[in-house]
């Protein structure tokens, strides 16, 4: 009988495991706090339901192309790099995204958010 495969985990695979988990946990609040304040955004910009849904759209299709993007660069120069990277561009997106005053502001810092 084959013993299951949460069994056969060692201590560092486990590390690794909780970590990505962690990461997705963390991912997808981040994500889905958009659609919560989605309301807000649409009454602070003056802005339609379709405008407003396709802020979560752009923000739900560019995250994978991002990912990949992110994941090969950081197989050709290193993990660590292209995370300090990244964790610089989204912390300046973020700033930016403070000074907010249209629809077209926000879809472009949404696209590069994701």
């Amino acid at each position: 009988m084959a013993t299951a495969w949460y069994k056969q985990v060692n201590p560092p695979q486990r590390k690794a495991l909780f970590s990505a988990w962690l990461g997705y946990v963390f991912d997808g609040f981040d994500f889905m706090m958009i659609f919560y304040i989605l309301h807000i955004i649409k009454a602070d910009l003056g802005i339609t339901d379709i405008q407003a849904t396709l802020i979560g759209t752009v923000a739900f299709i560019a995250r994978p192309i991002g990912g990949g993007f992110f994941g090969a660069m950081a197989d050709k120069y290193g993990r660590k790099p292209m995370m300090m990277w990244q964790f610089s561009f989204t912390q300046s997106e973020q700033a930016l995204a403070v000074l907010l005053q249209t629809y077209i502001c926000s879809q472009f810092a949404v696209l590069l958010l994701a």
